[in-house]
Parts: structure tokens; C-alpha cells; sequence
């Protein structure tokens, strides 16, 4: 354990690194090997007992194993930043993204994600939300995607409604 009483995480080590965490690494690792396509991990407890260095190894872990992990960490200062988590876990992939979305998703997409300036009022957070969809959509068949989110009691609103949306409609994504 470290000082800290969580387990010791060294980030060049892997899931190899966890100390102490023999039965949740395990279930991470069962979880990574299964064969179905849709599937849900959530590493819950109390504050200060290692579910980030968990869910550091887990996206660690998935990555060596050739998926593509799309993560966010929120913090408590970020819940006003609108979109920020969506920043997080699409940001990097947007310009593969774009092209297939049709435009109306893809201009709102680009405003939320400040990489455009809104043309009039706003995009309807139904249409971010759709976007948000289409493109874990998208990004799924390209490459087996893992969506991993850190301390999701502080994400922004607006990422959590547009998450919580495209989450519950993916199918076998």
C-alpha cells in the first residue's frame, strides 16, 4: 500500500504495478478479455481508495490490448467548462469523426467543441447529443472503443446529459 492507503500505481508498469488490487485487476482483466461487443465496468466505492489508479491501469491495459480508449478525468473546477469531458473523449478524434457525421451533427459537434463559431443561436443539445452518438458510433467500427471516465460525479452537465444519452442508445457498439 502506499502511504496514502490506496494501492501503489506506477504508470510504466501497467496493471503489473497495482498493489494489493489481485481481485479488481482480475475482474478488469475478464472484463477487457470477453468476447461480446457491448459491455459495462464501474469502479465504485468511497473517495481515497483507489478507483483512479484502477481505472488507470484498466485504460492502460485496454490500450496494450488494441482498443481505443477514449478517457476523461474530470475535477470539481471543470463542471462549469460545457462539453469539456466530450472535449476529452472525442477531441483527439474529431477530424476522423467529422466527415462521417451528417452536417447538422457535425457543425454542432464542431460548436460544442469550440472548434467553430455558432452560426446563429446555439446547436439544440438534442443534435450534440446525437453527434456524441454517432461518433462513438463511428469510432467503434473503426476499432474496438472503450469510453473510460474518471470521477464522473464531476463531469460538466452538458457532457453528462449528451453521455448519459448516447450511452443508453448504443446497441452493440
Amino acid at each position: 500500500m502506499c502511504p496514502s492507503g490506496g494501492p501503489c500505481y506506477d504508470p510504466d508498469r501497467g496493471m503489473d504495478a497495482v498493489v494489493g488490487r489481485d481481485r479488481e485487476l482480475g475482474a478488469i482483466e475478464d472484463f477487457l478479455d470477453r468476447d461480446e461487443d457491448a459491455r459495462v465496468l464501474l469502479l465504485a466505492g468511497e473517495a481515497g481508495i483507489g478507483k483512479t489508479t484502477l481505472w488507470r491501469a484498466a485504460a492502460r491495459e485496454a490500450s496494450k490490448r488494441s482498443f481505443r480508449v477514449l478517457s476523461s478525468s474530470a475535477s470539481p473546477a471543470e463542471t462549469r467548462l460545457a462539453f469539456a469531458a466530450v472535449g476529452d473523449l472525442i477531441g483527439p478524434h474529431v477530424d476522423e469523426i467529422l466527415p462521417e457525421l451528417p452536417t447538422p451533427q457535425a457543425r454542432a459537434l464542431e460548436v460544442a467543441l469550440r472548434r467553430a463559431e455558432a452560426a446563429g443561436p446555439a446547436p439544440d443539445p438534442a443534435t450534440i447529443a446525437v453527434a456524441i452518438l454517432s461518433s462513438l458510433r463511428a469510432l467503434a467500427a473503426t476499432a474496438p472503443t472503450v469510453v473510460a471516465v474518471d470521477d464522473v460525479q464531476w463531469l460538466d452537465a452538458p457532457s453528462a446529459g449528451a453521455l448519459a444519452f448516447a450511452l443508453r442508445r448504443l446497441g452493440d457498439e
